[in-house]
Order: C-alpha cells, then structure tokens, then sequence
C-alpha cells in the first residue's frame, strides 16, 4: 500500500505554550469541587474530586486536571497514563512524584496511603502512571 505523505506549511506561532500532551487519554466530567489545573483528581458519582493521600476513598488517583475549573462545570482530565508538559515546574528528571493532600503532588510519601502519581521525565514534564503502592 502506498500512502501519501501531506505537507503542511510550517507555522511559527508567538503564543506562549499551553498543556501539551504527548500521549493517554482527554474525558471530560463534572467538577464536583473546584479544581485546579494539575491536580489528581478520582471519580464519585460521575463527578471528580481532588485526590487525597490521607483519605482510602478519595486515594484512588484516575487522572490530572488540565484546566482549572468552579463546581459543576466540564474539566479535561487525562485519565489513564501518558505525558503532560507545562503544568508543574521544579520536577527532579527520573524521580517518582506521589499524591499528597489536596489533589497535589509530592516527592515525600508521608501519607496514610502511598500513591504514585508518576515519574518526572524533565523539569516540567510528568509522566502520569498511577499507581496504589500501601496502605499504612
């Protein structure tokens, strides 16, 4: 089979850069709280909440926000696993990242419940790749 290659013309664009995400899965859902752009968020009643690591119900982490967004509105959460760039800056390059309090992330998983939110592939990129190591 041949299959041809379509050119596009090279755009250089002045904005700044926004989220990109190189890989995983966009669903929308209702923001059950108001949430942060970044945040782990999981899933109750067909609405998202911020993920907490002190809390067993709310420490199941099924994805990042990647919009900030008030009560009962849609928000963009990548779900499953994948790559998100520009949304947290500071990351160590290698180093594993847990859920902290509040739908943060965190370095140190002093925490009733240690999650695994993912992997820091630079300074602002996550690798997001949930998952639930023990309970304390």
């Amino acid at each position: 089979y041949f299959y041809p290659v379509v050119q596009r013309p090279f755009v250089v664009s002045t904005t700044p850069p926004t989220t990109t995400i190189t890989s995983g899965s966009i669903k929308q859902f209702f923001s059950g709280e108001s949430i942060n752009s970044g945040n782990v968020v999981y899933v109750k009643e067909e609405q998202v909440f911020k993920a907490d690591a002190n809390t067993i119900s709310s420490s199941f982490p099924i994805g990042l926000s990647l919009e900030s967004k008030s009560v009962g509105e849609l928000i963009d959460v990548l779900i499953g696993h994948g790559m998100v760039s520009d949304k947290y800056s500071g990351l160590l390059s290698g180093k594993r990242y847990f859920l902290g309090e509040e739908g943060q992330i965190t370095s140190v998983p002093d925490y009733n419940n240690i999650v695994q939110v993912g992997i820091a592939n630079s300074s602002n990129e996550l690798i997001f790749l949930p998952l639930f190591l023990i309970q304390k």
